[in-house]
C-alpha cells in the first residue's frame, strides 16, 4: 500500500493505492496532515504499519505547505523505513515509489521565491 501527499493546493489530499483500488480523503489545509492520515487509514481499516512507500507533490503550491507535505512524508519513510519519492503530478507514481531505495529522501522543491514578512531590524 502507499500513500500520495498533496498538500499544495487550497484542500490537502491523501490518496491510498491498495493493488488495483485507491482510497483519497481531502480536507482543508486547517487539518493537520497526520489526523488526516488517519481519518483515511481508518476509512481503508489499514494500519499504518501497512505503508510499504510514500509520494509527496513538489514544486507546487504554498511555499509552507509545501515544506510541511515533505517533512510529513520524510518523517514516514524515517520511522517506517519506506522509500519516499518527490513528484510534480500524479503520473505513475506508485511505479515511481517501487523504484526508490530505502533511506533516501525528499528535499522540497518550489514554484517560486520564498516572500516571509516580518518587521527588519536595522543595523
Amino acid at each position: 500500500m502507499y500513500l500520495f501527499i498533496d498538500n499544495s493546493g487550497e484542500q490537502a489530499e491523501l490518496v491510498l493505492s491498495m493493488d488495483k483500488k485507491s482510497i483519497q480523503l481531502s480536507a482543508r489545509p486547517k487539518e493537520q496532515l497526520p489526523a488526516l492520515l488517519e481519518r483515511l487509514l481508518k476509512k481503508a481499516n489499514i494500519k499504518l504499519a501497512g505503508l510499504k512507500g510514500a509520494a509527496v507533490i513538489i514544486g507546487k503550491g504554498r511555499f509552507t505547505a509545501t515544506r510541511i507535505a515533505v517533512t510529513f512524508a520524510n518523517t514516514l519513510a524515517y520511522a517506517l523505513k519506506i522509500p519516499v519519492v518527490g513528484v510534480t503530478n500524479k503520473e505513475d507514481w506508485c511505479k515511481k515509489i517501487s523504484m526508490q531505495s530505502i533511506g533516501i529522501y525528499v528535499s522540497a522543491v518550489y514554484s517560486g521565491e520564498a516572500h516571509i514578512s516580518g518587521k527588519q531590524e536595522k543595523l
